[in-house]
């Protein structure tokens, strides 16, 4: 957990260093946003087991 967090503020300080600037630190950050908005937008998506499965038909015997 507090491993993998370490990788955000160290990826954004290691970014700006390399540009001296903060405009590539928010284009990666707002490209990163628009990636989460989209899995999550898929990932709440309603979806029920029972629209997945069928069930089987009774025999009429």
């Amino acid at each position: 957990g507090y491993g993998l967090a370490i990788l955000g503020p160290l990826g954004v300080g290691i970014l700006h260093e390399a540009t001296g600037g903060w405009t590539w630190v928010l284009i990666a950050l707002a490209a990163k946003s628009l990636l989460l908005i989209f899995c999550a937008t898929v990932l709440a998506r309603e979806s029920k087991v029972e629209d997945d499965v069928r069930m089987p038909m009774p025999d009429s015997t």
